[in-house]
């Protein structure tokens, strides 16, 4: 157990990504009345070192905290104290599309455009904030399971590619988005758009209705030009209509 500034309570983690580590948190009573679990994401260390990260932080945090949808994970407060920069987000109960699709493989064709439909509604309200999620694959798409028949998909991590994109302290470059389900544009210098990430969903979708994303490849490298280069293999059985839209 660690204590996030005044507020907050960490407990345990949750997992670990290339932007920082998850944990499962808990808001103390202030007197306001507003506690009980969250999920906090704290970003690398390395990160306070950085002047440009700082004051991208400082200036996209009015955003995420603005961000609202019933498919974004809430965005409920952003902490910078001494060398730690945090994000304060709703707490998911119920894992992620990732593990979903491991226990159940290819999903039937309705449940898998619901899904996605379920996200895209989430990138819509982002976009027109300004906001590109820049990593959008399943395991950022939390899937509540509460007293519900069909999963409620919740996409979360928004911003913080963006947020923590550039060089390191160290000089290293830090690496945006997944390859796997990465848009060819974000291995280049070019500005990342909301396309971007309709690219990506379109990857997910694939995985959905396939049971498997539509390019293996040995190294990132490797991936990145498949997804530049080459067509994606047909999809057994699906409607036609819905390949043309995939």
């Amino acid at each position: 157990m660690r204590r996030l500034g005044s507020r907050y309570v960490l407990h345990e983690p949750l997992g670990r990504g290339a932007g920082g580590e998850v944990w499962r948190g808990e808001r103390l009573d202030d007197g306001t009345g507003d506690q009980g679990p969250v999920a906090v994401k704290v970003l690398r260390p390395e990160l306070a070192e950085d002047p440009a990260f700082i004051d991208r932080f400082l200036r996209e945090r009015r955003v995420l905290l603005a961000l609202d949808d019933p498919h974004l994970v809430k965005v409920r407060d952003v902490v910078a104290e001494g060398g730690t920069f945090a994000i304060v987000m709703d707490l998911v109960d119920g894992g992620d599309l990732r593990g979903y699709l491991r226990e159940r493989g290819r999903l039937p064709q309705a449940q898998a455009v619901d899904l996605i439909a379920q996200v895209l509604s989430a990138l819509a309200v982002a976009h027109r904030a300004g906001v590109v999620h820049q990593d959008v694959k399943p395991a950022n798409i939390l899937l509540d399971t509460t007293g519900r028949d069909t999963p409620w998909a919740m996409l979360t991590d928004f911003g913080i590619a963006g947020l923590t994109q550039g060089r390191s302290a160290a000089g290293l470059s830090v690496t945006i988005g997944t390859p796997m389900y990465m848009a060819p544009e974000l291995a280049t210098d070019r500005p990342a758009g909301p396309a971007a990430d309709l690219y990506s969903a379109g990857v997910v979708l694939y995985e959905l209705l396939a049971g498997r994303p539509p390019f293996a490849a040995p190294n990132p490298i490797a991936m990145i030009r498949a997804h530049a280069f080459d067509p994606p293999p047909p999809i057994e059985g699906l409607a036609e209509p819905l390949w043309d839209a995939l």
